[in-house]
């Protein structure tokens, strides 16, 4: 059963399925959503209607959220560092 307090939502494709990776690779139950960035309040506000607590997000579509609904939301922050070891690790 999905957690369904907590959403991921994202703008980005790759940051998108990474998520879904890491998610899947921890057996996690959280659901995580792809959406334009026009359409990202929207579908957050369908998230919080349908009892989403928590919104977990990045960069603008992040920012965006943080101004506009009244749940917390929590700021996922990379660096290019966290690109490149990333990459480290995978070779």
């Amino acid at each position: 059963m999905k957690h369904q307090s907590i959403a991921m939502l994202f703008t980005n494709i790759a940051t998108y399925e990474t998520a879904c990776e890491v998610v899947s690779a921890n057996s996690w139950k959280y659901p995580v959503y792809f959406s334009e960035f026009k359409d990202a309040l929207d579908l957050a506000n369908g998230l919080i209607a349908k009892g989403v607590k928590v919104i977990i997000s990045r960069g603008g579509v992040a920012a965006l959220l943080q101004r506009s609904v009244n749940i917390p939301v929590v700021y996922i922050k990379y660096t290019y560092y966290d690109f490149a070891l990333s990459l480290e690790e995978a070779s």
